[in-house]
């Protein structure tokens, strides 16, 4: 059984080269692996683990890929309830909003004469 698993890419060679790895979280043992980072690669990833391994899942960690989350939705019931993005794809998307907002702020403040939001 395998509760808590995680699935990444991970660059093999200079350039563009990747696998995609499927782990168990708590064991730590790499327990499927396949060529390149899409959807088909993820699935085939899925498809080492057996109907148990796969139904017995409860959180599945991943970046924001879209292709793992699609194969994540494809080959685990209810993936849209066991889905977990790692902190810091998450926190960069929402460093990145933040920096959005105080730039449209800072330009709306420039035009009224008010320059407090400069340098920040």
């Amino acid at each position: 059984m395998m509760p808590r698993i995680g699935i990444d890419e991970k660059a093999f060679r200079k350039g563009q080269a990747y696998v995609t790895l499927l782990y168990d979280l708590d064991n730590s043992p790499l327990e499927a692996i396949s060529d390149g980072n899409d959807t088909k690669n993820a699935g085939h990833c899925f498809s080492q683990l057996s109907q148990e391994q796969r139904d017995g899942v409860e959180a599945i960690a991943m970046d924001m890929s879209a292709a793992y989350v699609r194969s994540a939705k494809t080959n685990t019931a209810f993936a849209d309830e066991k889905i977990v993005h790692d902190r810091f794809h998450v926190m960069k998307l929402a460093s990145e909003a933040v920096d959005k907002v105080r730039r449209r702020e800072h330009r709306k403040l420039i035009a009224d004469g008010d320059n407090r939001l400069a340098r920040s």
